[in-house]
């Protein structure tokens, strides 16, 4: 059931590097492993035991879902801005 968002995530991570944010990209790829999910993990055994761990994972996507969304759609607004300064592929021949 994880496995769309957890898709989105990774293709998300190689659409930073693509446009030149490999930080981001990092970013994203120790939020899902380290970040949240390690943290997360260990709350939740404390509170549900064995059960909590089973649980970190899904929560940890879901909320890595949330933060790549949010970074998709500002990054996606901003090259969309970027759009007018680049010439059309056309323009140069045509002179």
């Amino acid at each position: 059931m994880m496995l769309p968002i957890v898709a989105f995530t990774l293709i998300s991570t190689t659409f930073f590097v693509v446009t030149g944010r490999p930080k981001i990209s990092v970013l994203l790829s120790l939020l899902r492993q380290c970040i949240i999910l390690a943290p997360l993990a260990l709350i939740f055994s404390r509170i549900w035991g064995m059960w909590g761990i089973v649980v970190a994972t899904p929560v940890s996507d879901a909320l890595v879902l949330l933060i790549t969304g949010a970074l998709i759609f500002f990054e996606l607004r901003k090259l969309r801005g970027m759009r007018n300064i680049v010439p059309e592929a056309g323009a140069e021949s045509a002179g």
